[in-house]
């Protein structure tokens, strides 16, 4: 680390016209990450050397844990202003360190307070031309202030998140007619939650809703960002819930077929139910 210190703090020292992007807000802790830095650097990747340390400030206390790089690549991407031009940039891999590697880890595992589980480090990295054992012309140096997000907070926060979704939903559906405990019990079932009886179509809307919004909150603890959601989700959830309005819709319309209009769909097979004399005699002895 001693030796790292003097020509990153060179590299930063030095003006450079990078541009440097990160992926999202928040760095996922343990996992891989990437830095992208236009316009390219990276002629001869075998010829590059990348230089980094993630530096927290504790008190009286600094300490730097070295950055651990995977792979240098060079990527083409489409021009801001020209679809037809590609810029060139490099993008460096690294390792996130996990939160139990910074010196206060410790401290922040018995608070409840999950935002503030978070660790605010600055990541101070450089890269160098590399030749024959010696480093050589400075690529760029840059020092950045970045968040890095704490997996088990966000996992428990989002099974936090998903439990409240669950208790308003059966919270919102139609109480069922039981005595005492056996209502409320009863109203947690999943397949009663949306109408108040069982059906698969609105069961399989409320399952997938209840992931996909998880999911996406787990994400945006994690990075910062609400990721799209995919077309495949998409038709999952559309398709549920097509199914369940066009059964509602289908409950609607045999409610309200006059007795003839009844007999006449029940005989051309539309759907299954009472013969239309039954059906009359109910109606009777209702009214």
């Amino acid at each position: 680390m001693q030796a790292m210190r003097a020509p990153i703090a060179a590299a930063i020292a030095a003006l450079d016209n990078a541009k440097i992007e990160l992926p999202s807000p928040s760095l996922a802790s343990g996992n891989i990450s990437y830095l992208s830095i236009t316009p390219n650097f990276a002629e001869q990747l075998d010829k590059v050397c990348v230089l980094g340390y993630f530096e927290l400030e504790r008190k009286d206390e600094v300490q730097a844990i070295p950055l651990l790089v995977e792979h240098v690549e060079v990527i083409q991407r489409p021009h801001p202003s020209d679809p037809n031009q590609a810029v060139a940039s490099t993008r460096i891999y690294f390792r996130t360190p996990r939160i139990e590697e910074f010196a206060n880890a410790r401290d922040m595992r018995g608070t409840w307070r999950f935002w503030q589980r978070h660790q605010t480090v600055q990541l101070k990295i450089a890269a160098f031309h590399y030749d024959d054992g010696q480093r050589g012309e400075i690529y760029f140096g840059r020092k950045l202030a970045l968040t890095v997000s704490n997996k088990s907070s966000s996992v428990l926060a989002a099974l936090l998140f998903a439990t409240a979704f669950y208790l308003i939903a059966a919270a919102a559906a139609p109480a069922p007619q039981l005595p005492g405990w056996r209502s409320a019990c009863t109203r947690l079932l999943p397949w009663k939650i949306s109408s108040g009886q069982a059906s698969l179509s609105q069961l399989q809307m409320l399952v997938f809703t209840l992931i996909v919004a998880t999911l996406l909150f787990y994400q945006w603890l994690r990075t910062g960002l609400l990721q799209d959601i995919s077309s495949d989700l998409l038709y999952l959830i559309g398709i549920s819930t097509a199914g369940a309005a066009s059964t509602q819709i289908t409950t609607t319309f045999k409610k309200t077929l006059e007795t003839d209009s009844y007999a006449y769909a029940q005989q051309l097979g539309w759907f299954n139910a009472p013969s239309t004399g039954q059906r009359a005699g109910r109606v009777r002895a209702k009214c």
